[in-house]
């Protein structure tokens, strides 16, 4: 379902707009939000386009369209062109899971395997309940953030 959010832009927030989808890369995502707030003007002279449309021709979700808006007649142009969705949702990672992750990487591979590989040390953690659930590239991601991702499996990634 598409947003009922109506945006008035004011001349200066209009202008604003301007500035940064010009001046932004062709895919940042500050540019599509400030594209996407400038076509949804319905103050007198803007354009006024409809949720389908502009979702359609920006590749924007509806709900990332319904937060923009929502946040721009809230709290402004600022935190409408910098939303980025789950910014307010803490991950599942914290420094005690990487601490674990890491020794057990650093560990002797189960028998059979010559070495850990992402997904082996995914399914791991899981059956150590070291953590509830995780996906092999959130914990490619931690070891590269430590620097030992380069030390695993190479086929497995």
């Amino acid at each position: 379902m598409y947003s009922f959010e109506i945006v008035r832009l004011t001349p200066e927030d209009r202008q604003q707009l301007s500035e940064i989808a010009k001046k932004g890369a062709k895919k940042s995502r500050k540019v599509l939000l400030s594209m996407a707030l400038l076509w949804c003007d319905q103050a007198p002279g803007g354009p006024g386009q409809t949720d389908f449309y502009i979702c359609s021709i920006l590749g924007l979700g509806k709900d990332t369209l319904s937060m923009a808006k929502k946040l721009y007649n809230e709290h402004g142009i600022i935190a409408a062109v910098n939303y980025k969705p789950n910014d307010d949702m803490p991950g599942k990672v914290d420094t005690e899971f990487e601490e674990k992750l890491i020794a057990l990487a650093g560990s002797t591979p189960p028998f059979g395997r010559s070495a850990w590989s992402v997904r082996l040390l995914a399914h791991y953690a899981v059956k150590e309940k070291l953590i509830s659930s995780i996906s092999h590239m959130t914990v490619y991601r931690v070891l590269k953030k430590h620097n030992l991702a380069s030390s695993l499996e190479k086929s497995a990634l």
